[in-house]
């Protein structure tokens, strides 16, 4: 995110300063929430945005200020009843989304990216669908965006839930996560789309 903003910086330095400004403010603000984010990774705490507010308000914040002074829009939906989940199960959820939204506004040339949150008691989904150029077939073959995939897959495990992505060329990309967050055990979830998933 600070590296778009900074991108967005030197794109409009010349032509508009004000806008330049603005960049430049947010990447500071953002530089400064990720100081702070990575201490709080190396003590092992829970995110900064879950201490203060729910999940879904967690990844409203942070899809606004990742797509603040880019072309993108983010838009973040919630169906269900708003619960707390388990601290773990929310901290791996939020850092899937905001994995999940940065490859959709670094690599897929999206302008529209929605996040939606599905509540269901016994299980937990959350996607992140964008109308962009879809996987293979753009900047998102770089070994860092793979690199992000191979991270949330790890995530979507230690939670015992199910991974599953779909794209097309020039029709964006749904990746879409599953987890057990009630009395169903990860193995049902799992037998139940196994033909879906990595």
């Amino acid at each position: 995110g600070i590296a778009l903003q900074l991108e967005a910086v030197a794109g409009s330095l010349e032509n508009s300063p004000e806008a330049a400004r603005r960049s430049l403010d947010v990447a500071r603000q953002m530089l400064r929430y990720s100081e702070e984010e990575a201490r709080r990774s190396v003590a092992d705490l829970r995110s900064q945005a879950l201490e203060s507010g729910d999940l879904a308000a967690a990844l409203t914040d942070m899809a606004r200020q990742m797509t603040q002074g880019t072309s993108a829009r983010a838009e973040v939906r919630v169906e269900g009843s708003l619960q707390r989940l388990d601290a773990s199960q929310e901290h791996h959820l939020l850092r899937i989304g905001l994995e999940a939204l940065t490859n959709a506004i670094k690599h897929s040339g999206a302008q529209q990216i929605t996040i939606t949150l599905r509540l269901r008691g016994h299980a937990t989904d959350l996607s992140v669908e964008d109308n962009g150029c879809g996987l293979g077939h753009g900047a998102q073959d770089m070994p860092g965006s793979r690199f992000g995939l191979q991270g949330i897959r790890e995530r979507v495990d230690k939670l015992g839930g199910v991974l599953q992505i779909d794209s097309e060329p020039g029709a964006g990309t749904r990746l879409s996560v599953t987890i057990p967050t009630g009395p169903q055990r990860a193995g049902d979830l799992t037998a139940a789309r196994l033909d879906e998933s990595w």
